[in-house]
């Protein structure tokens, strides 16, 4: 579920892989979409949500 919708996300090129910090980065400031990271915000709080309800 999670990764399915990072998959779209990143599908739309809102995001990248930093393999430096092996995690994925919002792409720079003037490419930015902020609809992707308000749908990630959204993904990460469900998440949460879901899986760590004590948080």
């Amino acid at each position: 579920m999670l990764g399915e919708r990072i998959r779209e996300i990143r599908k739309k090129n809102q995001m990248k892989y930093n393999e430096d910090q092996t995690n994925y980065m919002p792409l720079t400031s003037d490419k930015l979409y902020v609809s992707g990271l308000t749908n990630l915000q959204e993904i990460i709080e469900n998440t949460i949500k879901e899986h760590m309800p004590e948080v």
